[in-house]
C-alpha cells in the first residue's frame, strides 16, 4: 500500500471516530480529535469520551469507572515502521497499543462484554 493510500484509509477509519483504546491490558473508550501524518509516521490526538475503563481479569474484562479521565487528551503514536493497520485496528508495535474503529466493537465495550475475544476479534 502507498503512503498515499495508507493517509486516506487512516483518515477514513479513524478521523473523528469513537474509538476503543487498548495497551497493556488496558482498554477504554476514545474520541480521535485530530490525526497528524507524515514521512516519520501517525499522531493520533485522543480524547477519553467515557468514564468507562476495563483491563484483564481472571474471569475475563473487569469493568471499573475512572471519572478523572474523562475528557482528557493523550497522544498515540507510532513511526511507520512499527504501524500495522487491518481490520479498522491501527496497532503500534513497542507501545503495544491498539485503537478499534469497529462499531460493533464499541457497542460491545460500552455494554460491558467480558470476553476480549468477542470485542476485540471482530471483523466490520
Amino acid at each position: 500500500m502507498t503512503d498515499l493510500e495508507n493517509k486516506k484509509l487512516i483518515k477514513e477509519t479513524f478521523e473523528n471516530k469513537e474509538c476503543i483504546y487498548k495497551e497493556s491490558g488496558r482498554i477504554c473508550q476514545v474520541q480521535v480529535k485530530k490525526i497528524k501524518i507524515n514521512k516519520w509516521g501517525v499522531r493520533f490526538k485522543l480524547m477519553y469520551s467515557s468514564n468507562l475503563h476495563a483491563s484483564d481479569g481472571d474471569e475475563g474484562l473487569e469493568y471499573n469507572q475512572v471519572p478523572e479521565k474523562q475528557n482528557k487528551t493523550f497522544i498515540f503514536s507510532g513511526s511507520w515502521e512499527l504501524v500495522s493497520l487491518r481490520d479498522n485496528k491501527l496497532h503500534v508495535a513497542y507501545v503495544n497499543g491498539t485503537l478499534n474503529a469497529n462499531p460493533e466493537s464499541l457497542e460491545l465495550f460500552k455494554n460491558k462484554e467480558t470476553d476480549i475475544n468477542k470485542i476485540w476479534y471482530r471483523k466490520h
